[in-house]
């Protein structure tokens, strides 16, 4: 099947057209042919009952009195090679009364069972031609002892079969050469119609090609640049808002992928910059073994960083690619949460802040660990780092429908709602000035929220009346 919206059209309209077409001029062909057939039945009839007005019957026996004047076409014309006509008259005991000179030593054939309905039907005439015959039976008219005729209705008559023909080659020819003039016609019209109907499909084509020229021209993307709706039809607006969208899409991503490039040159450059300058500040002069080991520390802390954020990088890029699968089994989210928060506590310790949970004894639920594990290490690596000191940190579990919700909370939030909203975007930190540079790069939430969207959770930040930075993970 052709792939050409041009060939698919033409293939269907001149199907369409053909077989239309077919129909009509078999509709009149059939129409014509029943019109001459019926013309030819009633002379046919006519001529049978004009032949039957010829015969007679008294007491003692049948005459028939054969006048060829009104009848002409029964005779045997030699001049007379074609639409020659015949009938041919036999009593009730079977013993013929006349026949047509046009038949001259031959016969035509009987219906077995002939009634006095006449009846139509195609025979082959004697020498082989087509022909068309009536037949029927009748009562010849009854002739009184005083020379008065009678029409013969009374029972007890004699009766006879007639059966009158006529050759119908010339019919038929006729109806040939209809047949013929209407394919040819037929032929011509299917001809012209196709080739009107390519002019006009290519017509009605033609904005689909400047369409794709305008497309053509976008090889190089650029910003904000769209494909222009003058002149393209209805029915391909649809097509050009879709691509428009499309190309949108594509502004805010290829925006997002020189944010996100920008950003992590930032991000690198810092560390990187800092370690350098610890470098060539302690190649500066020579330091004793305490001072050395300090600087490898610090020289040690900067690469922690860089290699943290590198990974975090390498899981959304993973994400991002649907290469993470989650595999979900049963677990008890209290014992798993209250398992995953130890190693935090000695952060929360130091910093004197509180851990208040509010969980049942159980939460059994059906999830992934390891990607659950992922979000709720980042939510309590930002809790305990962002809340004030001496504060406090809520950790809830409360049921959701048929699951649960897990929130984290922390005292100390300094953001607004508005800004509540950005904390899942890449990079994005609220206060810079309080960012621990050597744990936090504003991956963390970025992450959370893609392992939360491949096991199917969803996870809202909100900033509570009372102050406290809220996050939520729906089950």
């Amino acid at each position: 099947m052709t792939r050409s919206i041009r060939g698919r059209l033409l293939t269907a309209l001149f199907a369409t057209g053909s077989m239309l077409l077919i129909l009509l001029f078999a509709a009149m062909y059939f129409s014509i042919r029943q019109k001459l057939r019926q013309t030819l039945d009633a002379a046919l009839l006519s001529r049978a009952q004009a032949v039957c007005a010829m015969s007679e019957q008294d007491a003692r026996e049948v005459r028939f009195d054969f006048d060829a004047q009104p009848i002409a076409d029964f005779l045997d014309n030699p001049q007379k090679h074609r639409n020659k006509a015949f009938f041919e008259i036999r009593v009730d005991d079977g013993k013929m009364l006349g026949h047509s000179p046009s038949l001259r030593d031959a016969h035509l054939d009987f219906p077995p069972a002939p009634t006095r309905t006449p009846a139509f039907e195609d025979i082959t005439l004697p020498g082989g031609r087509p022909g068309r015959s009536v037949a029927y039976v009748f009562v010849p008219v009854f002739e009184t002892p005083d020379g008065q005729h009678h029409p013969a209705t009374d029972k007890g008559l004699r009766t006879a079969v007639i059966v009158c023909a006529q050759e119908t080659e010339e019919l038929q020819e006729t109806l040939g050469a209809i047949l013929w003039r209407m394919v040819a016609g037929g032929g011509v019209a299917l001809a012209a119609a196709a080739g009107l109907t390519a002019w006009i499909i290519g017509r009605s084509l033609r904005p689909m090609t400047v369409l794709a020229g305008r497309i053509d021209s976008l090889r190089e993307i650029q910003p904000g640049r769209r494909v222009a709706l003058d002149g393209a039809p209805t029915e391909m607006e649809p097509v050009v808002a879709t691509l428009n969208a499309l190309l949108a899409r594509v502004d805010a991503a290829m925006t997002r992928e020189r944010g996100f490039t920008a950003d992590v040159a930032h991000e690198l450059r810092t560390p990187l910059t800092a370690l350098r300058t610890t470098l060539e500040v302690s190649q500066g002069r020579v330091r004793t073994p305490e001072e050395y080991a300090a600087i490898i520390g610090k020289c040690l802390d900067l690469g922690n960083n860089v290699q943290g954020m590198i990974e975090t990088l390498l899981l959304l890029a993973r994400a991002d690619a649907g290469q993470l699968a989650a595999h979900p089994r049963a677990i008890d989210l209290v014992e798993r949460l209250d398992e995953w928060f130890i190693a935090f506590e000695p952060a929360a310790a130091a910093r004197g802040i509180r851990a208040r949970w509010e969980v049942p004894e159980s939460a059994p639920a059906t999830t992934d660990p390891d990607l659950l594990q992922i979000i709720m290490n980042n939510l309590f690596d930002n809790a305990v780092s962002y809340a004030k000191e001496g504060g406090e940190i809520v950790i809830s579990v409360v049921p959701a429908g048929a699951g649960f919700a897990v929130a984290v909370a922390n005292t100390g939030c300094t953001l607004s709602a508005e800004e509540a909203g950005r904390v899942f975007d890449r990079f994005w930190r609220g206060d810079r000035s309080r960012t621990d540079s050597r744990r936090h790069h504003g991956l963390g939430l970025s992450l959370c929220r893609q392992a939360a969207q491949l096991l199917g959770h969803t996870l809202v930040a909100q900033v509570t009346p009372d102050g406290q930075f809220k996050v939520t993970l729906t089950m």
